[in-house]
């Protein structure tokens, strides 16, 4: 039988750590900053977020 990479994708939630004055602030600032903000270091897998991408062109793309 042949092998075959399919596409998934699910979420995860964390926290990370951000400077400011006030907690309202600190969220603002994450919220407008988040490409510079790193991934958290302990993420928890979202229970039910597991998807398959069904996409066929798209999964051809990353076939060997």
């Amino acid at each position: 039988m042949k092998k075959f990479k399919v596409g998934t994708s699910y979420r995860v939630w964390g926290t990370v750590e951000v400077e400011a004055e006030t907690l309202e602030q600190a969220i603002e600032y994450a919220k407008n900053h988040k490409e510079y903000i790193e991934l958290p270091i302990n993420p928890e897998y979202i229970e039910g977020s597991f998807e398959i991408d069904d996409d066929l062109e798209f999964a051809k793309s990353f076939q060997n």
